[in-house]
């Protein structure tokens, strides 16, 4: 339990040593024998909040996940439905959908569907078991498609009794579940709509990865919903933008972009200095940067040459990551045809409609370097894995004025 306070309070402070968390991990190891259900459920809890270590550091948190498996499996029966919970979104968090995660979520989640665990867990005690499904990428198989049907209905119906956090995360959940169906996640949506204005001024408040889950919700779902979104920016703008993860910043960006949403002048200029900063200080990696770029280049709202230009240049001298280097490509492509199309001398025009909001297709979090929600290189805790849906706005018909390419 002493791990577990001290691994709680690194965790909050962002606080990162690889000596002093290998001792902890070995210590936590050396007492998990004999550790009861709640002490193991508190130290897992703690450690997989740690924020992740940098590259080449000689300690990670998955290795000491592996060596308490064995515990957690030898407890499994005894677990209770908060305990259910916990550990679940743990090795959720910790490995998202690389083995031992998904297993471990679906043995842990298994015991929850046990009619005298079941019908004991609080509302939030379920969102946080569909969190860890969908972190999992296991919420379609048993038997955790079985617990998101049963869980889903409960949900739902007690929606207006979640808090904000819980509310945001049951979104994003959702929104990420339930396949390509708009039909299923519009029930989700209409109570979000009914409950997220009183949310906003209720606690514990609405924090910036809640905010961010709640447009990338919507942005995921093809809906734009002006109303939601512009409760969304009033309220991040409250916090700063600067509050906000590199990456989920830009994907906020393009969630903004591919709505009709028109935002005040001083919100605009806020996050687009946010987005500036990021660039600058080199917290973005070449996908982010490039979703980022296409992102401005899309929107009539929040388009900027000056940013679009940094951007582009920063990505020029980055090595491009080679699984997706064709769609990075071509997001950096179409901000570049943008820039070009500006009216400056002899240069490429767009001539024609530059109205296009057709969605093409949707990036992962694991193409932005970042594992689902709350894996290695995350450290909020409802942090959950992350979306741009793109839209192509230059429809136009493209003619070459200047002989030069």
């Amino acid at each position: 339990v002493d791990c577990a306070q001290m691994c709680n309070a690194f965790a909050k402070l962002k606080f990162f040593d690889a000596h002093l968390f290998r001792w902890l991990s070995d210590r936590a190891v050396a007492l998990a024998p004999d550790m009861d259900v709640q002490g193991l459920t508190s130290v897992c809890n703690a450690f997989s909040k740690l924020p992740s270590p940098s590259a080449g550091a000689s300690w990670n948190v998955k290795s000491l996940f592996e060596e308490l498996l064995p515990e957690v499996e030898r407890r499994v029966d005894k677990l209770r439905p908060g305990e259910v919970a916990q550990i679940a979104n743990a090795y959720a968090r910790v490995f998202g959908e690389t083995d031992p995660g998904p297993h471990t979520v679906c043995r842990v989640i298994e015991r929850g569907l046990e009619s005298d665990v079941f019908d004991r867990f609080s509302v939030n005690e379920l969102v946080m078991c569909l969190n860890a499904a969908v972190k999992a990428a296991a919420w379609d198989s048993d038997p955790c498609s079985t617990f998101f049907q049963r869980a889903e209905l409960k949900v739902v119906e007690a929606f207006d009794h979640l808090d904000g956090p819980h509310m945001a995360v049951a979104v994003n959940a959702f929104a990420r579940a339930g396949g390509p169906s708009l039909s299923s996640f519009l029930p989700v949506f209409e109570r979000l709509k009914e409950c997220l204005p009183s949310q906003m001024e209720r606690r514990p408040p609405l924090s910036s990865t809640n905010l961010f889950q709640i447009a990338n919700a919507l942005s995921r779902r093809n809906i734009r919903d002006t109303h939601t979104l512009e409760l969304v920016a009033i309220r991040s703008h409250f916090l700063g933008f600067s509050a906000f993860e590199p990456v989920n910043l830009a994907l906020l960006v393009g969630a903004f972009a591919r709505s009709d949403l028109v935002l005040s002048e001083d919100i605009r200029r806020e996050l687009l200095e946010a987005a500036s900063d990021h660039v600058s200080q080199g917290n973005l990696n070449p996908i982010a940067m490039a979703a980022l770029a296409y992102a401005l280049s899309a929107s009539p709202f929040l388009a900027e040459p000056r940013v679009i230009t940094d951007v582009l240049l920063d990505l020029s001298g980055k090595q491009l990551r080679s699984k997706s280097v064709i769609y990075q490509s071509f997001l950096a492509l179409h901000a570049l045809r943008w820039l070009c199309a500006l009216p400056c001398g002899d240069s490429y025009v767009a001539v024609g409609s530059a109205e296009s909001p057709e969605p093409t297709r949707e990036l992962d979090s694991a193409a932005l370097g970042q594992s689902v929600p709350n894996g290695p290189g995350v450290t909020s805790e409802h942090q959950t894995d992350n979306v741009l849906c793109e839209r192509d706005r230059g429809g136009g018909k493209w003619e070459k004025e200047s002989p030069f390419p």
